[in-house]
């Protein structure tokens, strides 16, 4: 499984990354970095990963606008919003993007595994077997 970590605080990203490995069975490997919403994009074309977990505030493209052109480029993408707004309406506006699921920070391990069961609760046999 192949993911991408969109966000810029480098403090979180290496949270995420970390809970990805040890929690998720996610090999380091496997795991891509982009921290803004450009970069974001560039790497999800190069990488194609099978989820990308998008901070919502990026800079130079937020999260909702990276969200609508990933998409534009990968009908199929499955894309979980990171965020730290107790706003609905933040979330709201990028599920109607097309987000398929959303964490709220701080990331803790079993939301980012139920998260990642949720997205592939119809197909059981593609998570990792830590996640089985």
């Amino acid at each position: 499984m192949t993911v991408l970590i969109a966000e810029d605080t480098a403090i979180l990203r290496m949270t995420m990354k970390n809970i990805l490995i040890r929690f998720c069975g996610i090999t380091s490997d496997c795991i891509h970095e982009a921290e803004d919403g450009i970069q974001a994009i560039k790497t999800y074309n190069m990488v194609q990963p099978d989820i990308a977990f998008m901070d919502i505030s990026m800079p130079k493209i937020n999260g909702e606008i990276a969200i609508k052109q990933l998409l534009s480029i990968d009908p199929n993408a499955k894309i979980i919003i990171l965020t730290g707004s107790r706003d609905e309406r933040d979330v709201i506006d990028c599920i109607k993007s097309g987000a398929t699921d959303y964490l709220l920070k701080p990331l803790l391990p079993k939301r980012v595994q139920d998260a990642i069961r949720r997205l592939y609760a119809a197909t059981p046999d593609l998570l990792p077997p830590a996640l089985r």
